[in-house]
């Protein structure tokens, strides 16, 4: 799953510093260049076997980086890439601008970005979940609006989770019985163990 992920990095150059939002295969290749040799040059076959990519992926990952002159090349760039060619990160490399997204948009083409949502929602409620069933097996007892203030945050550096969102998970851990309401307050937990 080549496409999955990303990662931002700082690069130190004669301008200043530039961060660079990369592909992990990005990364990889730039990670490989940078701690080459003293020239920091490679043939783009010592790419493709320290980087073990096939030269179909290689293509689509050095593309980006040429077009925004990240990384140089021996031949025209209208030439085919091949594997004696030598590639070297650009350390002359300027741009106005401080943030540079390096990932191709064509990487995200077909994605269904309904199932995206899906998948971080189920994901968004099993971290409310884990985090509220921990809260409840430490404190055996709480009320609604404390065990919400806690759950935020524990999840605070992720996300704020909606109180609609955490009553339906507490009811559900209610229904699988990890919690019991109590029977005179209505916003009194109980950690079933």
């Amino acid at each position: 799953m080549y496409g999955e992920g990303s990662i931002e990095i700082i690069g130190k150059f004669k301008e200043g510093k530039k961060n660079f939002l990369v592909s992990v295969p990005q990364y990889s290749v730039l990670n490989c260049l940078q701690n080459a040799n003293s020239e920091m040059k490679l043939s783009v076959a010592d790419i493709k076997q320290r980087v073990n990519f096939s030269k179909k992926w290689l293509g689509a990952i050095f593309q980006p980086l040429f077009k925004q002159k990240v990384l140089k090349r021996e031949k025209d760039k209208k030439e085919k890439l091949k594997d004696e060619e030598l590639v070297w990160i650009n350390t002359k490399f300027s741009s106005k601008n401080r943030k540079i997204n390096l990932i191709d948009k064509k990487t995200l083409k077909g994605r269904d970005s309904k199932e995206d949502a899906k998948k971080i929602d189920d994901n968004k409620k099993i971290s409310i979940e884990a985090a509220t069933v921990r809260i409840m097996k430490s404190k055996k007892v709480a009320k609604f609006n404390e065990l919400a203030t806690d759950v935020r945050k524990i999840l605070q550096d992720f996300f704020q989770p909606p109180d609609g969102m955490l009553r339906l998970i507490i009811e559900d851990l209610i229904k699988r019985e990890y919690l019991e309401r109590d029977d005179d307050d209505m916003n009194l937990f109980r950690y079933k163990a």
